[in-house]
């Protein structure tokens, strides 16, 4: 077929390409990376491997895409959403040009805002086989974070009796500043991250560490966690509910529930707005936009009661949200509106800025 023809076409001279930039040397390393034949092989032969599966489908291609549209909102199930802007994420450290180069913001009529689509497996996987230097163990941020992520303890402490050896299981742990902390003040502090590399930096230093998606993993063996924390983990899983539930059930009874996130109705996130400089519109691993009252009533219609808020420490226009497991509060809902008083226009440019580091150092990244 003429598609099957073009797709053979792209792959040849796709290789020809990368071969003849791999005869020019070192030197060709960046020309490499804005080819998007990626410094790791391992992106090539994802690339191809797509071309090789869209050849198969009967929709002539339409499956070479990195990204799955969302049908419906992934916080209220409607389907009465609209555009409200796009930003670059070719800057971010990330970025290899198996991904759209541009994320399309999208808010519901509930006023929940999430990106377009979440990544396939095949493009997660090439994404996670990469990390940013503050996803992973570094010496030189040891005590910085270690001063950082006790001031999370104790916020959880104010609500928790003294830990006595209970659990805590950190999701989303990356540089494993929180599982250090929480085995410091007493805790069985464990740690579940998708980078097998930071997995390895921390069981290397003697804590306790699995690696795994946080749906899926096989943690159910596991005795049940008092406190579990996803420290700016819920805006990247593409289905903010499903994870609650989760949590919700490897959790005890009284168990205890810490998140931290952006929040995009706080002065600093409306100032950078205005600036056309929010480095989160283009930040490519995350898929949500909160707000602390669509966060509270999120965590309301699954069963959490939030009993603290704080201003992160740890990045830029970030909050932090203690929570403790109990029946639905009365009147809340996992359908319906959620609230918002953030972003009643489009504050988007057209491209607005591309995503830079936040600020701060932590876990999981911004």
């Amino acid at each position: 077929t003429n598609v099957s023809a073009l797709i053979k076409a792209r792959i040849y001279h796709f290789l020809a390409f990368g071969c003849f930039i791999h005869s020019c040397g070192p030197r060709s390393e960046n020309l490499l990376y804005r080819a998007g034949i990626g410094v790791r092989s391992k992106a090539l032969v994802f690339k191809v491997q797509l071309m090789a599966e869209a050849e198969e489908s009967e929709d002539g291609g339409a499956q070479w895409q990195a990204r799955i549209q969302f049908s419906t909102c992934p916080l209220c199930d409607g389907s009465s959403f609209r555009t409200l802007g796009h930003a670059s994420c070719e800057a971010h450290p990330l970025y290899l040009d198996i991904i759209e180069p541009v994320m399309i913001w999208m808010k519901c009529d509930c006023g929940h805002v999430f990106t377009k689509g979440y990544y396939n497996t095949s493009t997660l996987d090439v994404l996670f086989s990469r990390s940013q230097k503050h996803q992973v163990f570094s010496t030189e941020q040891a005590e910085p974070q270690r001063l950082i992520f006790a001031r999370i303890v104790n916020a959880v402490l104010e609500h928790h009796p003294p830990p006595r050896g209970h659990r805590w299981l950190d999701v989303g742990c990356g540089n494993g500043g929180l599982v250090a902390a929480a085995s410091e003040f007493g805790f069985d502090a464990w740690g579940l991250d998708v980078r097998q590399e930071a997995v390895d930096a921390l069981g290397q230093l003697g804590y306790n560490a699995i690696c795994g998606d946080f749906l899926t993993a096989s943690l159910t063996t596991l005795p049940p966690f008092n406190v579990l924390s996803m420290a700016d983990f819920l805006e990247h899983t593409p289905f903010p509910r499903l994870a609650l539930r989760r949590a919700r059930g490897l959790l005890l009874p009284d168990g205890i529930l810490f998140l931290s996130m952006p929040n995009r109705d706080c002065l600093t996130w409306r100032a950078l707005d205005a600036q056309r400089a929010n480095p989160y519109w283009g930040e490519l691993e995350h898929f949500h936009n909160f707000t602390r009252a669509i966060l509270y009533s999120l965590l309301e219609s699954e069963g959490f009661h939030p009993v603290h808020y704080d201003v992160s420490s740890r990045y830029r226009a970030c909050m932090e949200v203690v929570a403790l497991c109990g029946a639905p509060g009365p009147g809340s809902s996992s359908r319906g509106s959620i609230g918002d008083s953030a972003l009643t226009g489009p504050l988007l440019s057209p491209v607005a800025a591309c995503a830079t580091p936040a600020g701060g150092g932590g876990a999981g990244g911004p």
